[in-house]
């Protein structure tokens, strides 16, 4: 799932992708460079000639799994907690 952040257009919906494939990222006649960052870091910049594809990565990563109760479990609790909806 791809979701725009900042979505400058009406296309501010996530988009599915199948893991096979990927998302390019282009930048279409724009006479200045434009800044790449990667999680709010600038990691460097392109041009309108540049093209970044976004790909899933061969390896895999584990993560903790901190809770087996949902979001929205917790919620009621965390409202009583505040004192309840004012």
């Amino acid at each position: 799932v791809v979701t725009p952040i900042c979505p400058h257009t009406l296309h501010n919906r996530s988009y599915v992708v199948s893991a096979d494939s990927g998302v390019g990222i282009g930048i279409l006649d724009y006479p200045f460079s434009a800044v790449v960052s990667i999680d709010g870091r600038p990691v460097g910049t392109m041009t309108a000639s540049d093209r970044i594809t976004v790909r899933r990565a061969p390896n895999t990563m584990k993560l903790a799994k901190l809770s087996d109760t949902g979001f929205y479990e917790k919620l009621p609790g965390k409202i009583s907690e505040r004192g309840g909806v004012r």
